[in-house]
């Protein structure tokens, strides 16, 4: 993905964190966050990376969670991690790509950004399958717990407003690498 105008205010990138759910957003200071809503604390877990991101650079950035930590990952190096327990909390609300869903069925913070490609996992992938993929495109070598898989440079291989149910994601992996 690469940002434009970053630090102006939040960019939401991949959400669906109202009253539930997960996301991953750009902050002010232009740094990842992550947030996943725990069922066991019935509040949200917030993570920020480390790194910070410069406009117009082209980062992948990954994002994990194994029910036992919850990692941030920039360019295939952990930049930030936290230890925290429990499943997330399932949201009505379909996740979204680009911007913040809300109830009253408007979306905000919208980013400027160019998002090449996509996937999701109901499982955490490990630090090598992390590692091995930072690449100009996406390598799936073990597609066990693939649920969706998006390349927005093939305009062939997806569809408009797709849902993916989030009962079937029990720990998220947004990864949104690098492409030239």
């Amino acid at each position: 993905v690469k940002f434009y105008n970053l630090g102006s205010r939040v960019y939401d990138f991949f959400n669906n964190y109202e009253a539930a759910g997960a996301g991953i957003a750009v902050d002010t200071v232009k740094r990842i966050s992550a947030q996943i809503f725990n069922v066991s604390t019935n509040k949200y877990v917030n993570i920020r990376s480390s790194d910070y991101l410069e406009d117009g650079k082209t980062y992948v950035i990954v994002v994990t969670y194994n029910n036992k930590e919850l990692s941030i990952y920039i360019n295939g190096k952990l930049s930030s991690s936290i230890q925290t327990s429990g499943n997330i909390k399932i949201s009505s609300v379909p996740i979204f790509l680009g911007a913040n869903p809300q109830p009253n069925g408007n979306h905000g913070n919208y980013g400027k950004a160019d998002v090449y490609q996509a996937a999701i996992f109901n499982r955490a992938l490990s630090e090598e399958e992390i590692k091995n993929n930072v690449t100009n495109e996406i390598k799936i070598k073990d597609s066990t717990g693939l649920l969706k898989y998006v390349d927005f440079t093939n305009k062939q291989n997806y569809e408009s407003n797709e849902v993916i149910p989030e009962d079937v994601i029990e720990s998220y992996f947004a990864w949104v690498p690098k492409y030239r």
